[in-house]
């Protein structure tokens, strides 16, 4: 075993592809797997950021080792992202990153059909909508704070949590949003936005351009929790059950939607951990983790 394997670090190369261009934007992926030539399973990767901030390198580095420890390649996608891109077309941009990475899988080194779907927040929100559009079928989804009602209270009225912030000016929010399509930017610099659209229940509206009422219709398509069936892939969802921004209660009704339709599915309540509970290296964080470790190793048929 080199040194590197042994610090739980195995080599591995990195390179950032294309998959897609729109106008001027092109649309990127990376592709992490550990060095060699064998053909392996994929995890699907879909950062958070509320459709609104965020990238490809949000991975986390824990993550990224302790996936390719297992024995995966991982492929981390851009898209593009709100309110400039509406979510129409983002979701088609995962579709689309799907449908390349299948295609592409000899050039990867990877097996198209064994493919597990991992989002964060927004991105588990994507993994849900997809999931059952795509194919080849993935073999697992694994959501972490993510959410599968966009029509709810919780999004759709005033956030009790984010008004306890200062009221953001709209002039103030959208500072940070311009008028070309962006597929990759930082949360940070896109924050008061999301705050903006979260104090005021306008984040369905302004990520698709529909109107929660007069559109319902229309963004009924968007709420995976109400659309599952049984080929819905085995699902691990995993939550803070302290979770201020996206309550715990989604990945609750998720689940129970999905196994109400006769799919696989599974919630991990994480005690006392908030929103990306991930990103805190707490005890419960890394035990949940290697709950989703497992879980892949035994949906992607691992040794």
């Amino acid at each position: 075993m080199s040194a590197a394997r042994a610090r739980g670090r195995p080599r591995q190369e990195r390179r950032t592809l294309t998959y897609k261009t729109v106008g001027s934007c092109a649309i990127e992926a990376d592709l992490h797997r550990p060095v060699g030539e064998e053909t392996l399973p994929l995890v699907f990767w879909i950062h958070g950021g509320g459709l609104i901030g965020g990238s490809r390198r949000d991975l986390l580095p824990r993550h990224r080792n302790a996936y390719l420890m297992l024995g995966l390649a991982i492929l981390a996608i851009d898209y593009r992202l709100a309110p400039e891109t509406r979510l129409e077309y983002i979701v088609e941009d995962v579709r689309d990153a799907y449908e390349w990475a299948a295609t592409n899988a000899g050039e990867l080194g990877t097996d198209p059909t064994r493919v597990a779907l991992v989002g964060h927040s927004g991105g588990a929100y994507l993994a849900f909508v997809v999931a059952e559009k795509v194919r080849p079928s993935p073999r697992a989804v694994v959501s972490f704070s993510g959410y599968g009602d966009i029509l709810g209270d919780w999004y759709t009225q005033p956030s009790s949590h984010h008004l306890r912030r200062p009221r953001v000016p709209e002039r103030t929010a959208r500072k940070g949003i311009g008028s070309e399509e962006v597929s990759e930017a930082d949360i940070l610099e896109r924050w008061d936005f999301y705050v903006y659209c979260r104090q005021r229940g306008t984040w369905p509206s302004e990520v698709s351009g529909l109107d929660p009422v007069t559109n319902r219709d229309a963004l009924e398509a968007y709420c995976p929790v109400r659309h599952v069936s049984s080929s819905f892939p085995p699902a691990l969802l995993l939550h803070g059950d302290a979770d201020k921004d996206v309550p715990h209660q989604q990945s609750v009704a998720m689940v129970e939607a999905l196994t109400a339709a006769g799919a696989d599915a599974e919630l991990i309540s994480v005690p006392r951990c908030g929103h990306a509970f991930e990103q805190v290296g707490t005890a419960q964080a890394e035990d949940a983790f290697a709950r989703v470790l497992d879980f892949l190793r035994a949906r992607l048929d691992l040794a």
